[in-house]
Protein backbone atom coordinates (compact mmCIF):
# COMPACT_ATOMS: atom_id res chain seq x y z
CA UNK A 1 0.00 0.00 0.00
CA UNK A 2 2.84 2.41 0.66
CA UNK A 3 4.91 2.07 -2.29
CA UNK A 4 1.39 2.27 -4.45
CA UNK A 5 0.98 5.64 -2.48
CA UNK A 6 4.96 6.52 -2.85
CA UNK A 7 4.93 5.55 -6.29
CA UNK A 8 1.56 5.29 -8.46
CA UNK A 9 -0.36 8.33 -6.33
CA UNK A 10 2.75 10.37 -5.42
CA UNK A 11 5.12 10.26 -8.07
CA UNK A 12 3.25 10.15 -11.30
CA UNK A 13 1.49 13.06 -9.94
CA UNK A 14 5.09 14.90 -9.41
CA UNK A 15 6.61 13.22 -12.78
CA UNK A 16 3.48 14.20 -14.55
CA UNK A 17 3.80 17.80 -13.34
CA UNK A 18 8.25 18.19 -13.99
CA UNK A 19 6.62 16.91 -17.71
CA UNK A 20 4.32 20.07 -17.99
CA UNK A 21 6.85 22.55 -16.40
CA UNK A 22 9.32 21.10 -19.38
CA UNK A 23 7.18 21.56 -22.21
CA UNK A 24 6.35 24.84 -20.71
CA UNK A 25 9.79 26.12 -20.88
CA UNK A 26 9.84 26.76 -17.45
CA UNK A 27 11.27 23.69 -14.84
CA UNK A 28 10.80 24.57 -11.48
CA UNK A 29 12.64 21.71 -9.74
CA UNK A 30 16.49 21.05 -10.55
CA UNK A 31 17.88 17.34 -11.30
CA UNK A 32 19.06 16.84 -7.65
CA UNK A 33 15.93 17.90 -6.66
CA UNK A 34 14.24 15.79 -8.56
CA UNK A 35 15.98 12.50 -7.63
CA UNK A 36 16.22 13.55 -4.29
CA UNK A 37 12.02 13.26 -4.31
CA UNK A 38 12.01 10.31 -6.94
CA UNK A 39 14.24 8.21 -4.99
CA UNK A 40 11.78 7.23 -2.12
CA UNK A 41 9.06 6.00 -4.86
CA UNK A 42 11.47 4.21 -6.22
CA UNK A 43 12.88 2.61 -3.11
CA UNK A 44 9.41 1.92 -2.14
CA UNK A 45 8.90 -0.09 -5.43
CA UNK A 46 12.12 -1.85 -5.02
CA UNK A 47 10.76 -2.72 -1.41
CA UNK A 48 7.40 -4.63 -3.15
CA UNK A 49 10.03 -6.39 -5.41
CA UNK A 50 12.71 -7.53 -2.71
CA UNK A 51 9.78 -8.57 -0.65
CA UNK A 52 8.90 -10.56 -3.81
CA UNK A 53 12.12 -11.85 -4.23
CA UNK A 54 12.55 -12.95 -0.32
CA UNK A 55 8.71 -14.51 -0.38
CA UNK A 56 9.76 -16.20 -3.25
CA UNK A 57 13.11 -17.08 -2.05
CA UNK A 58 11.31 -18.70 1.58
CA UNK A 59 8.67 -20.66 -0.76
CA UNK A 60 11.74 -21.67 -3.45
CA UNK A 61 13.25 -23.39 0.05
CA UNK A 62 10.22 -24.74 1.82
CA UNK A 63 9.65 -26.18 -1.51
CA UNK A 64 13.10 -27.76 -1.51
CA UNK A 65 12.57 -28.51 2.15
CA UNK A 66 9.38 -30.05 0.60
CA UNK A 67 10.92 -31.99 -1.82
CA UNK A 68 14.07 -33.15 0.25
CA UNK A 69 11.52 -34.77 2.82
CA UNK A 70 9.69 -36.42 -0.40
CA UNK A 71 12.57 -37.67 -1.50
CA UNK A 72 13.67 -39.31 1.80
CA UNK A 73 10.22 -40.96 2.16
CA UNK A 74 10.69 -42.38 -0.66
CA UNK A 75 13.99 -43.85 -0.84
CA UNK A 76 12.94 -45.24 2.68
CA UNK A 77 10.01 -46.23 1.31
CA UNK A 78 12.02 -47.92 -1.73
CA UNK A 79 14.08 -49.63 0.46
CA UNK A 80 11.79 -50.89 3.15
CA UNK A 81 10.09 -52.98 -0.68
CA UNK A 82 13.53 -53.77 -1.38
CA UNK A 83 14.04 -55.32 2.07
CA UNK A 84 10.27 -57.24 1.54
CA UNK A 85 11.20 -58.04 -1.42
CA UNK A 86 14.27 -60.06 -0.36
CA UNK A 87 12.60 -61.48 2.83
CA UNK A 88 10.12 -62.66 0.39
CA UNK A 89 12.01 -64.33 -2.09
CA UNK A 90 14.07 -65.74 1.20
CA UNK A 91 10.44 -67.28 2.68
CA UNK A 92 9.66 -68.76 -0.61
CA UNK A 93 13.22 -70.37 -1.51
CA UNK A 94 13.15 -71.93 2.32
CA UNK A 95 9.64 -73.08 2.32
CA UNK A 96 8.78 -73.85 -1.09
CA UNK A 97 11.63 -74.44 -3.90
CA UNK A 98 13.53 -76.06 -1.12
CA UNK A 99 11.19 -78.67 -0.15
CA UNK A 100 10.97 -79.17 -3.54
CA UNK A 101 14.28 -79.35 -4.90
CA UNK A 102 14.57 -82.08 -1.76
CA UNK A 103 11.04 -83.90 -2.85
CA UNK A 104 12.84 -84.45 -6.46
CA UNK A 105 16.10 -85.47 -5.40
CA UNK A 106 14.32 -88.28 -3.22
CA UNK A 107 12.23 -88.95 -6.32
CA UNK A 108 15.04 -89.47 -8.65
CA UNK A 109 16.99 -91.79 -5.75
CA UNK A 110 13.88 -93.93 -5.80
CA UNK A 111 13.42 -93.95 -9.81
CA UNK A 112 16.93 -95.10 -9.28
CA UNK A 113 16.02 -98.07 -7.28
CA UNK A 114 17.58 -96.78 -4.16
CA UNK A 115 14.45 -97.58 -1.73
CA UNK A 116 16.88 -96.81 1.88
CA UNK A 117 16.05 -92.74 0.74
CA UNK A 118 14.18 -91.36 3.26
CA UNK A 119 10.94 -89.22 1.77
CA UNK A 120 11.23 -85.45 3.20
CA UNK A 121 8.55 -83.38 4.43
CA UNK A 122 6.29 -86.27 4.93
CA UNK A 123 4.88 -84.32 8.03
CA UNK A 124 3.70 -81.16 6.29
CA UNK A 125 0.43 -80.63 6.51
CA UNK A 126 -0.06 -78.98 3.09
CA UNK A 127 0.60 -79.87 -1.06
CA UNK A 128 3.87 -80.45 -0.38
CA UNK A 129 3.19 -83.03 2.34
CA UNK A 130 0.25 -84.65 0.59
CA UNK A 131 3.28 -85.10 -2.56
CA UNK A 132 5.44 -86.55 -0.28
CA UNK A 133 2.89 -88.56 1.11
CA UNK A 134 2.13 -90.04 -2.35
CA UNK A 135 5.74 -90.53 -3.44
CA UNK A 136 6.24 -92.65 0.16
CA UNK A 137 3.44 -94.62 -1.48
CA UNK A 138 5.57 -95.71 -4.43
CA UNK A 139 8.54 -95.80 -2.00
CA UNK A 140 6.36 -98.77 -0.12
CA UNK A 141 5.50 -100.14 -3.54
CA UNK A 142 8.47 -100.05 -4.66
CA UNK A 143 10.07 -101.90 -1.96
CA UNK A 144 7.02 -104.64 -1.95
CA UNK A 145 7.95 -105.29 -5.73
CA UNK A 146 11.28 -105.60 -4.48
CA UNK A 147 10.70 -108.09 -2.17
CA UNK A 148 8.28 -110.24 -3.85
CA UNK A 149 10.49 -110.16 -6.81
CA UNK A 150 12.93 -111.23 -4.50
CA UNK A 151 10.82 -114.76 -3.44
CA UNK A 152 9.45 -115.23 -7.21
CA UNK A 153 13.70 -115.94 -7.58
CA UNK A 154 14.66 -117.68 -4.71
CA UNK A 155 11.35 -119.92 -5.40
CA UNK A 156 12.70 -119.99 -9.00
CA UNK A 157 16.48 -121.30 -7.65
CA UNK A 158 14.92 -123.31 -5.15
CA UNK A 159 12.67 -124.82 -8.18
CA UNK A 160 15.75 -125.04 -10.00
CA UNK A 161 17.74 -126.62 -7.17
CA UNK A 162 15.27 -129.12 -7.10
CA UNK A 163 15.09 -129.90 -10.62
CA UNK A 164 18.73 -130.14 -11.27
CA UNK A 165 18.61 -132.14 -8.29
CA UNK A 166 16.02 -134.73 -9.92
CA UNK A 167 17.45 -135.07 -13.05
CA UNK A 168 20.87 -135.86 -11.36
CA UNK A 169 19.55 -138.36 -9.10
CA UNK A 170 17.49 -139.83 -12.15
CA UNK A 171 20.56 -139.74 -14.27
CA UNK A 172 22.50 -141.34 -11.74
CA UNK A 173 20.20 -144.28 -11.60
CA UNK A 174 19.64 -144.78 -15.19
CA UNK A 175 23.64 -144.40 -15.07
CA UNK A 176 23.70 -147.22 -12.33
CA UNK A 177 21.12 -149.36 -13.82
CA UNK A 178 22.93 -149.18 -16.98
CA UNK A 179 26.22 -150.33 -15.17
CA UNK A 180 24.56 -152.85 -13.71
CA UNK A 181 23.11 -154.43 -16.98
CA UNK A 182 26.34 -154.36 -18.78
CA UNK A 183 27.78 -156.02 -15.44
CA UNK A 184 25.50 -158.66 -15.65
CA UNK A 185 25.65 -159.01 -19.22
CA UNK A 186 30.21 -158.87 -19.09
CA UNK A 187 29.17 -161.77 -16.15
CA UNK A 188 27.51 -164.02 -18.01
CA UNK A 189 29.98 -163.18 -21.27
CA UNK A 190 32.85 -164.25 -19.10
CA UNK A 191 30.79 -167.58 -17.87
CA UNK A 192 30.39 -168.46 -21.73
Amino acid sequence: VLAKESYFDHYNLDRDEVYQSLIAADPHITSRAWIQSSNPALESLMGVANSAVDLAQTAAERMSADARQQVLYQSVLGMMAVLIGFLGLFTIGRNVIGPIVKLTLAMRELAAGNTEVEIPTTIRQDEFGAMAEAVEVFKRAAIENARLLRDEQDRLAAKTNSEKQAAAAELAQAFDAKIGNLGQVLKAAARE
